[in-house]
């Protein structure tokens, strides 16, 4: 069985621990608990907007975990303790879990993660959409809006062309030379692009700047490059986080 697993509204804004810590902390115990094995977890940013509470970014946080059918009420009283003992004073966690084979319509979520990031939402919706597709969706704590969130990052996650990896690829320090091979047979990279969709020169060396992640597009982990013309022709350059996120689906 493979179950997509997002949370949402868990911190607060000293961040003692943030909602995609928690994830990888629900990732670790499922995995240590022989209960399945989890993918790496997506960050999707939500609207932004005066009238939606939210701590920092309004971003949710989803991975995939593939478990025998049995499991699946131990992973998912887990993941509720888990969101209990780490949640932040005064946040508004929402869970959402989706059993990806038994989803009848899954554009209808999709469409919702992506209605998420251009309009607001009410917690009567996401219950609602999560009801009519059999969706477990639940809040533990606070006001619960969490929910609205949790159920849209399970969506764009389905989607498969949207969201950004947590944490950074450990490839070498800023300014690090590598080759388009090299990134190609890294592990947790699946595909290398232009920045602008432009094929590339294979032959030319990859600058590494100080940060850099991989993208969630086509289903696959994407590293983007560009073209580093401070530094001549000859040379490419990992793309800033804030291009990343700008980067279209």
């Amino acid at each position: 069985m493979k179950l997509l697993i997002c949370i949402d509204d868990t911190d607060s804004l000293d961040k003692s621990i943030s909602t995609g810590r928690i994830a990888e902390i629900i990732i670790d115990e499922i995995e240590k608990e022989h209960l399945g094995k989890c993918e790496a977890v997506t960050r999707h940013q939500l609207l932004r907007h005066e009238d939606i509470p939210f701590t920092s970014h309004n971003s949710s946080m989803c991975f995939r975990a593939s478990i025998d059918g049995c499991n699946y009420e131990k992973v998912v009283k887990k993941t509720i303790q888990l969101l209990y003992q780490y949640q932040a004073a005064g946040s508004d966690p929402g869970l959402c879990v989706v059993k990806e084979e038994e989803l009848d319509n899954p554009e209808l979520l999709i469409s919702y993660g992506y209605s998420a990031q251009e309009k607001i939402l009410t917690k009567e919706e996401a219950y609602s959409l999560a009801t009519k597709l059999k969706i477990h969706l639940t809040e533990h704590g606070g006001t619960g809006l969490g929910v609205i969130g949790a159920l849209a990052g399970a969506g764009l996650r389905l989607s498969g062309e949207d969201g950004e990896f947590k944490g950074t690829v450990k490839l070498g320090k800023e300014g690090t030379l590598v080759s388009i091979r090299d990134l190609e047979e890294y592990p947790f990279i699946d595909e290398v692009r232009m920045l602008n969709g432009d094929p590339m020169d294979r032959g030319k060396p990859v600058i590494l700047g100080a940060k850099y992640k991989t993208i969630l597009r086509n289903g696959k982990a994407i590293f983007l490059i560009d073209d580093a013309p401070e530094q001549g022709e000859n040379y490419y350059r990992s793309c800033t986080k804030k291009e990343i996120r700008s980067y279209g689906r």
